[in-house]
């Protein structure tokens, strides 16, 4: 399935340490006709490549700073035009904004919803603040709750920081117990980040990170869905059938990313560093970006950088995401994550899989009482 992402806007009401698209000096957003012109390129774009069903994400900035209505409008006009289509709807946002309006967008279009969520609250407020410097985990909880007694689906990101690292762990009983699957991202160094080095991860930091994760989801015995802890294992078990973008090497022929510029990017992760246009949805993707498309391509498969080469992890990770690396011209080089994601994956062939043996010799253990209670053996 081809996924667009759709960044509605530069515009934001929070003000968060570390915002990819920066300070906002220059703010811009889809008008409902630009909106709608994206969306059909999109479509076209996959009729052209023998697609009927495709995924939509509405981003930002902010997204719901804009009306609900430019949002149904454009819905509509699409389903309408396009009956063959299959469409999957999805919104990522910050979370502190929400009315009937919205609430009856997702609804009418079953919108799921990913929510930027840094953790617990002590992290997140001191990350994710507002206009006036407050924190807004409260107002973020709050709104997660009435999304979900609407019976409207959440799922949760979480950029991974400095500071977070000897935090409490504790915050993923309540995603386990709301039953929100969790995204945790290592901080990219875009935007406002490169004002706060105090946040960078050291090479390393992120992989050990999830790692004492997936112990103490373990020792607390949550069920708790995790990315891209979960993508990974399952690579491990089944190495024919690859889950996650990251873990996929043709991922730039899976995903299209328009701005609120109208210009087209491989991905939303390109969009706001601005590099790798592939073109204009008035243009369509140009002879250039088709070059672009097939030198990203090539990076992860037949242009892999050399020390990819002959790493036992390859399968696995296909040189990792295009976005997170230093671009040279003159050199393909591998994944600034390069050593996060080898040792994530080391450990959960050894340490990891020794945990899940135990846990289903547990549950088996469980099973069998069970059924001795239940038939008196």
């Amino acid at each position: 399935m081809l996924t667009l992402i759709l960044k509605s806007l530069t515009a934001c009401n929070l003000r968060c340490s570390y915002c990819s698209v920066g300070s906002k000096e220059c703010v811009a957003a889809l008008t409902e006709k630009q909106m709608l012109e994206a969306l059909e390129f999109f479509v076209k774009y996959a009729h052209e490549k023998g697609e009927n069903q495709v995924n939509i994400i509405f981003h930002g900035g902010e997204p719901m700073l804009l009306p609900a209505e430019q949002y149904d409008i454009c819905i509509r006009n699409l389903i309408q035009n396009h009956s063959d289509f299959k469409f999957r709807f999805c919104m990522q946002t910050n979370g502190t904004i929400l009315s009937e309006k919205y609430l009856n967008l997702f609804r009418t279009h079953r919108i799921h919803i990913g929510i930027s969520l840094d953790g617990g609250q002590e992290i997140h407020d001191k990350q994710r603040l507002d206009i006036s410097g407050a924190g807004t985990y409260k107002t973020v909880m709050e709104h997660i709750h009435v999304l979900q007694e609407n019976q409207i689906p959440v799922s949760a990101l979480m950029v991974l920081t400095k500071p977070a690292l000897l935090s409490s762990l504790d915050f993923l009983k309540e995603f386990a117990l709301l039953k929100i699957p969790l995204k945790i991202n290592p901080l990219m160094s875009l935007g406002e980040a490169v004002k706060h080095p105090e946040l960078f991860l050291e090479p390393g930091e992120y992989g050990r990170y999830l790692a004492k994760v997936f112990e103490y989801i373990a020792e607390e015995n949550l069920d708790l869905f995790l990315s891209p802890l979960d993508e990974l294992l399952y690579n491990i078990l089944d190495e024919n059938n690859p889950r996650g973008c990251h873990r996929n090497p043709h991922c730039h022929r899976r995903f299209l990313c328009v701005g609120a510029d109208k210009q087209i990017y491989p991905c939303g992760r390109f969009a706001d560093v601005y590099e790798h246009k592939l073109g204009t949805i008035e243009t369509g993707i140009t002879k250039e970006g088709e070059r672009i498309l097939d030198m990203l391509e090539a990076r992860r498969t037949t242009n892999l950088p050399t020390e990819c080469q002959t790493c036992q992890y390859l399968k696995y990770c296909y040189a990792g995401c295009s976005s997170d690396q230093a671009w040279d011209k003159t050199r393909m080089q591998p994944s600034a994550n390069c050593e996060d994601i080898k040792y994530l994956i080391h450990y959960l062939k050894t340490k990891g899989m020794e945990i899940l043996r135990r846990q289903l010799l547990e549950e088996r253990v469980k099973l069998l009482r069970s059924q001795e209670d239940k038939y008196g053996l």
